[in-house]
């Protein structure tokens, strides 16, 4: 799933998205379209950030059933969905808004992805985020069934872990 450069090393690819949004009133445009010319200029505020990262031998192995077969992986580059917003943009709309926009953004360049002729996202989960869960259905990345996650601690959800369980999405977005 990596490609690999002239001196052995392996190629990352790597999507960062930051999330700002206007202070005071905007007007013309919605969703991921660009803001008029008359917004530019006016003050944002970050509110989050949004990554999309090829995997690693790093990234978290799962079954083939919760992902792409090994065979896949010569065409198609698997990509992880990260994201993490500031209280402030909780709750309204900025996670879905973004990730489809980064989504679009991706299906656009298909030679960003070169050599590979698919891409496909994965995200993970946890269970005790019902409101990130909300968003992967909103996006249209489908949910491909819960891992129960049992290993060396990590720091998750404000606390540390040893097990949890995790809800597996995933989609192609090019192919």
């Amino acid at each position: 799933m990596k490609r690999l450069l002239g001196g052995g090393e392996q190629k990352t690819y790597r999507v960062v998205y930051a999330v700002h949004h206007f202070l005071g009133p905007t007007s013309g445009s919605i969703g991921w379209e660009a803001q008029p010319a008359e917004q530019m200029g006016k003050a944002t505020e970050f509110v989050g950030l949004i990554t999309l990262v090829s995997l690693d031998d790093r990234s978290l192995a799962l079954p083939e059933d919760l992902t792409l077969p090994t065979t896949a992986a010569a065409t198609t580059l698997t990509v992880e969905l990260a994201y993490n917003f500031l209280p402030i943009a909780w709750g309204r709309g900025y996670a879905t808004e973004s990730i489809k926009a980064v989504f679009e953004s991706c299906r656009k360049t298909p030679s960003f992805w070169s050599p590979f002729s698919k891409l496909y996202v994965r995200a993970i989960v946890n269970e005790a985020n019902p409101a990130s869960q909300r968003v992967m259905d909103k996006t249209g990345i489908t949910r491909r069934g819960v891992y129960n996650w049992t290993g060396e601690a990590v720091f998750i959800a404000g606390e540390w872990r040893q097990r949890d369980t995790l809800f597996i999405f995933g989609m192609y977005l090019v192919e």
